[in-house]
């Protein structure tokens, strides 16, 4: 059972967004970018989760530039495109709150 605070969010949400926010930082900072790819479409579920489709679009987006350009790789075995196809389709609709 997921306890639920007001707003919506459950307790850790709000850390994780604050990590996700403070690691895409640095990622960009130091140029890593494969990892700053993952982090990002990472970001997206939260942010889908959450129920901002805005955001998480926006995030999936740069994600989606960051493995399609030449230096950035996708996640072993798998092209960029196909693997933030399925990053999309096998998350489930976000919950009601």
């Amino acid at each position: 059972m997921r306890r639920q605070v007001r707003g919506g969010q459950r307790p850790a949400e709000p850390l994780a967004a604050s990590l996700f926010e403070r690691s895409i930082e640095v990622l960009r900072e130091i140029g890593a970018e494969n990892e700053l790819g993952l982090s990002l479409a990472g970001y997206r579920r939260l942010q889908r989760a959450r129920g901002d489709l805005s955001k998480a679009r926006e995030f999936l987006r740069q994600a989606y530039e960051i493995f399609e350009r030449p230096r950035g790789r996708a996640p072993a075995g798998t092209t960029a495109g196909a693997a933030l196809t399925a990053w999309t389709v096998a998350l489930p609709p976000p919950s009601p709150a």
